[in-house]
């Protein structure tokens, strides 16, 4: 099976051992400033997950505004990687969300293609859906599904499931529990394997969620 990490509440990033090998960020570097990730690695740690990031108006994260502040958040990361020696130097993956800068597939793949300084993506589909979009929640992952199997750039695969919250938000859940229906979540399973690239977990419940995998990818 292909390899298979564990994002804790804590943020800290284990394998299947317990093992920490990495941190998931998940402050907003474009409010909260870029200095959220000064302090979350250690050393050892092989990967760092963070947020493409959001500003206070969907207007200005999306506009001119998100744009100049997402380019000065990835030269920071650049320099965050380029400073460190090369055997020390984590993976920097972004994560994609639909509130945040790299909100759609169109962004991510405009970002992947003129990316040269080694930052890639942790690609979730779930973190991509917006509420409006659950009641054609099969056609959106159909697609994303296959924009992944020839995009660059992928340096891992975070695989949700999601509920509405009290706040008609999405609320993150384990894969085996929530409104998305695991058909729709096995193609990105089997993109990872087929990739080569690490299936990042989140939330409790490990058993049965690698039980799950395994009855999709062995």
């Amino acid at each position: 099976m292909t390899k298979v990490l564990f994002c804790k509440p804590s943020g800290e990033i284990v394998a299947l051992n317990g093992e920490r090998v990495g941190w998931f960020e998940l402050r907003n570097p474009l409010i909260e400033g870029h200095s959220c990730v000064d302090k979350a690695i250690e050393p050892g740690d092989r990967t760092l997950i963070v947020r493409s990031g959001c500003l206070d108006e969907p207007y200005r994260t999306w506009g001119q505004h998100g744009a100049n502040a997402f380019g000065a958040w990835c030269e920071r990361l650049r320099a965050l990687s380029a400073g460190a020696r090369v055997s020390e130097r984590p993976r920097i993956l972004i994560r994609p969300h639909h509130l945040d800068v790299l909100s759609d597939v169109q962004r991510c793949l405009g970002f992947v293609r003129a990316e040269t300084g080694g930052l890639e993506l942790a690609f979730d589909p779930i973190a991509m859906l917006a509420p409006t979009m659950l009641e054609r929640a099969e056609d959106h992952l159909t697609r994303f599904a296959e924009v992944l199997e020839g995009c660059p750039g992928i340096g891992a695969i975070v695989l949700t499931n999601a509920i509405i919250g009290e706040d008609g938000l999405m609320d993150e859940m384990p894969i085996h529990v929530g409104l998305i229906a695991s058909t729709f979540l096995e193609p990105f399973a089997r993109i990872a394997r087929d990739r080569k690239i690490p299936l990042i977990l989140t939330g409790e419940s490990e058993t049965e969620q690698i039980g799950l995998l395994e009855s999709w990818i062995g």
